[in-house]
């Protein structure tokens, strides 16, 4: 039954009831469909999967440890991604990224790692942006995918994008994980903000960022702010300050990237 087989879905993911319901229904009705006292309409359970990037097919396949899996799958692309490993990204069985659909991923970051993204066939590009993307659901996995595929965006779309998980998370209590991973995503879009010139951007995010919960997590978003805005702003001296810091701090790479853009 329906109820029973979210229940197991969201035990798999180690989701309450709350997080499971993804503001598609309320706990309390949430509730009484995995007790199979009730029926979910079609719309809300499209809801609740996507949100939880959990397709039909990985929903109704019954298979015990099909979620496990996939979940390792992706933690091991997203962990490459992030330490920017290529070697580790080649030891993933390619077959299990098949047999999960992940491919577009692993295409993705491996074309990332090996500087191949410009590459990519417009075939492949227009895939990503349609299918990779669930846009305003996002979760922690669509905010890494987001971050993983920001080079095939222009810089007015990427706007667009970064709007739209601001204005998501405006009101939302944050996990952990979903800290990380906008940390990640707005470190990618200043350096795509810097790349164009577009310092009204950078001032942005510099107020978005303000408006999320005060975190260490995203210590390294806004200093780098600070840096690209000196940059930009011809603040010689103010750059090098900063510089300074984030060598110290171990994030010279960034400031190498910026110079290099």
């Amino acid at each position: 039954m329906i109820g029973n087989r979210l229940k197991k879905t969201r035990v798999l993911m180690e989701l309450t009831q709350t997080e499971m319901s993804a503001d598609a229904i309320s706990e309390s009705f949430y509730s009484k469909v995995e007790r199979n006292l009730t029926d979910i309409n079609a719309a809300d359970m499209t809801t609740i999967l996507n949100a939880h990037q959990v397709s039909f097919q990985d929903f109704f396949e019954g298979e015990k440890n099909l979620l496990p899996k996939k979940r390792a799958l992706w933690k091991k692309l997203i962990v490459a991604f992030n330490r920017q490993d290529l070697k580790s990204l080649k030891k993933i069985n390619y077959q299990s990224i098949e047999k999960y659909n992940l491919e577009l991923v692993y295409k993705l970051v491996n074309a990332e790692l090996t500087h191949q993204v410009n590459q990519l066939s417009p075939a492949l590009k227009r895939k990503v942006k349609t299918d990779l993307l669930q846009i305003g659901n996002w979760n922690t996995e669509s905010l890494w995918k987001l971050g993983i595929a920001l080079p095939l965006y222009n810089i007015d779309e990427l706007d667009f994008l970064i709007k739209s998980v601001f204005e998501y998370y405006r009101d939302s209590k944050f996990k952990a994980e979903e800290l990380i991973a906008i940390a990640n995503l707005m470190i990618g879009y200043l350096k795509e903000c810097y790349k164009n010139g577009r310092l009204d951007l950078i001032k942005q995010v510099k107020v978005d960022l303000n408006k999320l919960p005060t975190s260490t997590l995203l210590a390294l978003p806004k200093i780098l702010i600070n840096y690209y805005l000196a940059l930009l702003e011809e603040n010689v001296q103010k750059a090098i300050r900063i510089e300074d810091v984030l060598k110290k701090c171990g994030y010279g790479d960034c400031v190498k990237e910026s110079k290099n853009e």
